[in-house]
């Protein structure tokens, strides 16, 4: 924190009220890491859990390069695949054959007490 005129001040319970006409500035500063002071292992774990990370971001690019290629051969694939079924489809039930209903003789089956032994 710094007063107005720009000098260092120590926070504690005996500082001075802040005033409108002369109001204190506080900065954040953030601290500078040194990985000298971490322990051996944890160092590893991060160095490990980094090469890890880097990894992943260059799979994924690889593979963000290469989805839509693959997904647009699969469609072209699908299409192919929709065309030739719909034209066998055509040729297997031509529009001349189609049966009307109507013409299906209509058999019932019952069941008579008479032919029970």
């Amino acid at each position: 924190m710094y007063t107005p005129e720009g000098s260092l001040v120590n926070i504690s319970n005996r500082l001075e009220s802040n005033r409108p006409d002369t109001p204190y500035r506080l900065e954040l500063v953030a601290a500078h890491f040194n990985k000298g002071s971490l322990p051996e292992q944890l160092r590893a774990e991060l160095a490990l859990l980094d090469e890890r990370v880097s990894d992943l971001e260059r799979r994924m690019h690889d593979l963000a390069s290469l989805y839509p290629q693959d997904v647009q051969a699969m469609r072209d694939e699908l299409e192919q695949h929709k065309q030739i079924l719909g034209n066998a489809h055509e040729r297997a039930t031509p529009h001349n054959c189609k049966v009307q209903l109507s013409h299906v003789p209509h058999i019932l089956y019952t069941h008579s007490a008479s032919t029970s032994p």
